[in-house]
């Protein structure tokens, strides 16, 4: 088998709630455009608007480190990992680790100031 590609585990992550905060945001665009729709139309004007809404999200991100930093002051960051699953398969059980993730929605504003 060639050698499995890797990724850092940084970027995974990151890739992961980058993607949903992007879909977050084109279902509100879309909200936004049926608003605009449903407004400008007297068979619409009375009904509910759908709207998209990106609940809990639970995701399991299985992985075998490839490579760290040496020493205790590395920089996490430098985690590289190999997520493809057939790869996966060729290591024993105790090399492949699991991270679970909960996203969980956070309401801000667009004009908002508020950091909470």
């Amino acid at each position: 088998m060639a050698d499995p590609q890797t990724v850092p585990l940084a970027q995974l992550v990151g890739a992961v709630l980058g993607s949903l905060a992007e879909a977050r945001r084109l279902g509100d665009l879309e909200t936004a455009r049926l608003r605009e729709e449903y407004r400008k139309s007297e068979a619409l004007a009375e009904l509910t608007v759908p709207a998209f809404q990106i609940a809990d999200v639970d995701i399991e991100l299985r992985f075998a480190v490839a490579g760290a930093p040496d020493g205790q002051g590395g920089d996490p960051r430098g985690v590289a990992v190999i997520t493809d699953p057939k790869a996966l398969r060729e290591f024993q059980p105790h090399q492949v680790s699991s991270m679970k993730l909960r996203l969980a929605p956070l309401t801000l504003h667009a004009g908002s100031n508020d950091e909470t």
